[in-house]
């Protein structure tokens, strides 16, 4: 399977396409604190640094046509920088880095270093001299920092210090594994940050720095960074990292362990979250899984991390009244990823499940003693429940209502999603067999076939580009990536033909996989 074609060669398999997140299914990994993290020249003086950098491989040898040595350039402003550094408080330049805000953007460098002189040749020797301090490491800049300092240099500098043959080792694997050049440039400029970042060489990374970058940028964008994935297949295809697994699968994780759950809620108290273990542990083989995972999210999400946030200190299940009916209040509604309020339709379950809690307790504790003392009344009465088979039916009728309101329109979604991927199709093979830079016509309407600039580099023009790129000829004149076009026709076709001849869930729909297609009969 081509790297950049996956989408397509993954047709064979439906999972994925329906509206369930993925997040449960991968492993979110901690982001701790490098406040420690230091460079291995972190306590040299001044002195001491600028004779170390002139030793660097990286560091200029030759001279200007005028026959000025740079060196002399770098070295005056790596000393203006490290002297508005020691204006700073800290034990080492790295403290002092993170004191002066420079993690944060570098024209805070620039202002610090240059007042307001912003003369060219003033900001490029600053950067110049940048470069050096982190690509020797003297201080490890952030990966917010780096993301914002855009500097292509740096991260190729960076890559000239690789291993003898790494990096064409790396570049290899990512061309015969169907890497655009596109995505190997992205994949090593991630590298390089996290070079840059940690301190380390490139032999020293492990997958727990992929991991940990990943879970970085998903805490701050919701997604990984650009290029995530490409570093980890590089990294494997130069035998930095030692898994025979893709990114997707090294996260993918199976059932998590009951403690792990409920710490992922943050209990304070560690007695309720003991007891709320021992509880969960004593359900957990009698449910499934995903039930299972709601009944955490339920005892130790929206009932007791809740009252924790509201009532801090709280530490036994005998709950005062007032507490209890701000709890109540609060569970009717809830906010959704819009900022709209919300009502909430399953608060008369959660608050059964909660009451079953209590009076599992109040059970066990005739023939187990450790509940005895956990054994009070149940704050949710009987009379909480009132109106459940209400909401039911009100539930029922809703589907119901959706299902007649969508049911007449059904042949008309079939069809224009036959003909939507129809004429993508089309499209597509009539651009695919147009030279790059020509105009053809199509369906009364006249396209350019173009190819990207980023694939018009030479190093790049063997390579191609995997997608078909074309642009509408006349008043418009957007561009259009047809492949994508054609791929999310298809996959629109797919699940819509799926649904309506099989009946699947939508939850099943995401589980399907071409083997559940075939039919068999027992001899």
């Amino acid at each position: 399977m081509s790297y950049a074609g996956g989408r397509r060669a993954n047709r064979t398999r439906l999972a994925g396409t329906g509206t369930t997140p993925p997040r449960p299914l991968f492993v979110e990994h901690d982001l701790k604190a490098d406040k420690n993290r230091v460079g291995p020249h972190d306590q040299h003086t001044r002195d001491e640094v600028l004779a170390l950098l002139p030793a660097s491989p990286l560091w200029p040898r030759n001279k200007y046509r005028r026959g000025l040595d740079p060196g002399v350039r770098i070295l005056a402003f790596t000393g203006r920088i490290l002297d508005w550094l020691e204006t700073h408080p800290g034990d080492g330049w790295q403290a002092r880095w993170h004191a002066a805000g420079a993690d944060r953007d570098k024209e805070i460098v620039h202002t610090g270093v240059l007042g307001d002189d912003r003369r060219d040749s003033q900001r490029n020797g600053v950067i110049s001299s940048m470069n050096h301090l982190m690509v020797n490491r003297i201080v490890l800049p952030g990966y917010g920092f780096l993301r914002g300092y855009k500097a292509t240099l740096l991260f190729k500098n960076v890559q000239q210090l690789f291993p003898d043959g790494k990096l064409e080792q790396m570049r290899r694997y990512g061309a015969d594994v169907g890497m655009t050049a596109r995505h190997i440039d992205e994949g090593l400029r991630l590298i390089s940050s996290i070079i840059l970042h940690i301190g380390r060489d490139l032999d020293q990374l492990t997958a727990e720095d992929i991991f940990y970058l990943r879970a970085r940028a998903r805490r701050e964008n919701g997604e990984a960074y650009v290029g995530t994935h490409s570093a980890w297949d590089l990294l494997r295809g130069a035998s930095v990292i030692q898994s025979k697994d893709t990114l997707k699968d090294a996260l993918r994780h199976g059932q998590r362990p009951t403690a792990e759950l409920v710490d992922s809620y943050n209990i304070q108290s560690t007695q309720i979250r003991n007891v709320l273990v021992r509880y969960l542990e004593e359900r957990r083989p009698g449910v499934d899984y995903g039930t299972f995972r709601g009944l955490v999210s339920e005892l130790a999400g929206l009932f007791w991390a809740d009252i924790e946030t509201h009532h801090p200190g709280i530490d036994t299940l005998r709950i005062p009244d007032d507490v209890i009916d701000g709890w109540k209040q609060r569970l009717m509604t809830y906010t959704d990823k819009s900022g709209r309020v919300r009502e909430r339709r399953s608060r008369i379950d959660v608050m059964m499940r909660i009451r079953g809690f209590y009076l599992d307790i109040q059970e066990w504790a005739h023939e187990d003693p450790y509940w005895a003392q956990w054994a009070v009344p149940s704050p949710i009465t009987r009379g909480d429940g009132a109106g459940n088979q209400k909401m039911v039916k009100q539930t029922t009728a809703r589907m119901h209502q959706r299902v007649r309101e969508r049911l007449p329109h059904l042949p008309l979604l079939v069809e224009t999603a036959e003909r939507v991927r129809r004429e993508a199709v089309a499209l597509l093979d009539a651009a695919r067999a147009t030279p790059f830079n020509e105009v053809f016509e199509h369906d009364g309407k006249r396209y350019l076939r173009v190819l990207p600039a980023v694939n018009q580099v030479p190093s790049r023009l063997d390579h191609g580009s995997p997608h078909v790129y074309i642009k509408e000829v006349g008043s418009t004149g957007r561009r259009i990536n047809q492949s994508v076009v054609e791929d999310d026709a298809f996959w629109a076709w797919a699940v819509i033909e799926t649904l309506r001849h099989t009946g699947v869930r939508a939850e099943e729909l995401t589980e399907l996989t071409h083997l559940a297609l075939v039919s068999y009969k027992l001899p």
